[in-house]
């Protein structure tokens, strides 16, 4: 298995980039949320279009998240190790 992008975090619940590739989905995703907007802006759509433009990003952020994980379960963390 490659190395993952996320992994759990030592604090609190959810996940964190790991590696660079993580990293730099999440810049895309944060830079494609801001397109969006200047996109349905220009193009005079209703607002229900950024909603689900910006869901649909966001769904797919998740999608790769999920699949670039290290495979440990999403649970409230207090500091204990990263390990499971």
């Amino acid at each position: 298995m490659s190395r993952p992008w996320f992994v759990v975090k030592r604090y609190g619940i959810g996940l964190s980039p790991s590696w660079p590739a993580g990293w730099i989905v999440l810049a895309v995703w944060i830079v494609a949320l801001a397109l969006s907007s200047l996109v349905v802006d220009a193009l005079k759509a209703p607002a229900w279009a950024l909603v689900l433009a910006d869901a649909a990003l966001t769904a797919g952020l998740l999608v790769l998240i999920a699949l670039k994980n290290d495979g440990k379960p999403w649970r409230w963390r207090q500091g204990d190790s990263a390990g499971g």
